[in-house]
């Protein structure tokens, strides 16, 4: 685990924040399954941190038995296990299972949405956090934003593009929203395991995938069969990880372990947000020496892609209740945000 001077002091702040918690009476242990393993930057060494600066906050009162990615279930299963007790926890994201769960689209991603720190505003000061419990828990599990990510690269392609127009016909593996948009420009979208990205790719299965920040989708390799890397990633401005614990498991825990997990997801939001941003100009000036070209998609390209996501869109708010609750509380929010912060900047 790569420690910080960062995750030093929001581990110090909050074991502070929670000290009343220290000596309960009955202590809580569970058994937690990641979706990324720690060996991935940001991404997955999230899990890892949050881990950690719970055993930090609340020593022996709170064990979390750490299971790295479909240890105990399939990644896309992982919520099923949750609601059903066969785990008691999970961290990661939440679009896996945006098919059981559309509004979850909102929490995980939404293309051409709000920035990060506007997410986050939401989310703590809006109606975010409220939302976001009345869904989860209608479906048996409480969820608890925990990590914060920031805007992804926007895809790697074998081939340069001329155009959006040359979508057509290519084989991509793309998650979420932006999946739906790039189907519409007649592009076969599918969602291929984590491990299986690079063979697929390397084998010619696949002719383009996104998957994270240019620093983890280093770790995967791509750049070395994908030397055009695309910008911005207008399909995912932001990210989001929510810890993810059994109702039951939940309801069943003492107020002070309740806030023990949530003062340290509060943690790791800052820290994954920092260190994200962090990370990303290593990683161009490593991909620039590998030879890797990157190419921003042009004004009429994104024109298309907002086009397409605003049909795509209005047709998931059209059929789902949450999903149109959800999505229509963050346009608001973020809306009456910039009329302030667009006043307010000097670029």
């Amino acid at each position: 685990m790569i420690t910080t001077k960062l995750s030093t002091i929001l581990a110090a702040a909050v074991t502070m924040l929670a000290a009343p918690q220290a000596g309960m009476a009955d202590a809580l242990r569970l058994k937690l399954q990641t979706h990324f393993n720690p060996a991935l930057s940001v991404i997955g060494e999230a899990s890892k941190n949050y881990v950690d600066t719970v055993k930090t906050i609340a020593g022996d009162d709170i064990e979390i038995r750490f299971y790295e990615a479909n240890k105990l279930a399939p990644t896309v299963e992982t919520f099923g296990a949750v609601r059903d007790g066969t785990i008691d926890a999970v961290f990661g994201w939440v679009g896996y299972f945006s098919g059981q769960v559309p509004a979850f689209s909102v929490f995980s991603d939404v293309p051409f949405g709000p920035s990060p720190e506007e997410f986050m505003t939401w989310m703590y000061e809006g109606e975010g956090t409220a939302i976001a419990n009345d869904i989860f828990e209608k479906n048996g599990v409480h969820g608890t934003f925990c990590a914060l990510i920031p805007g992804e690269g926007g895809g790697w392609f074998r081939e340069e593009l001329g155009s959006a127009a040359d979508l057509k016909g290519k084989k991509l593996r793309w998650s979420g929203t932006g999946g739906k948009v790039l189907q519409e420009f007649g592009a076969s979208v599918s969602v291929v395991p984590t491990g299986e990205i690079f063979p697929n790719m390397e084998r010619g299965v696949l002719d383009a995938t996104e998957f994270s920040l240019p620093s983890v989708d280093k770790i995967l390799g791509l750049y070395k069969i994908a030397k055009h890397m695309y910008v911005p990633g207008w399909h995912a401005p932001y990210n989001t990880e929510f810890l993810m614990v059994n109702l039951g498991v939940w309801n069943g825990m003492s107020p002070e372990q309740r806030s023990v997990l949530e003062v340290a997801c509060k943690a790791n939001v800052a820290w994954t947000l920092s260190r994200g941003l962090g990370e990303q100009a290593q990683a161009l000036a490593f991909y620039r020496e590998e030879g890797v070209r990157v190419h921003r998609w042009s004004d009429a390209d994104l024109a298309s892609f907002r086009e397409i996501f605003g049909k795509v869109i209005a047709g998931e708010a059209a059929a789902d209740a949450d999903y149109k609750r959800a999505l229509d509380s963050l346009d608001g929010y973020i809306a009456a945000l910039r009329e302030w912060t667009s006043l307010n900047r000097a670029d």
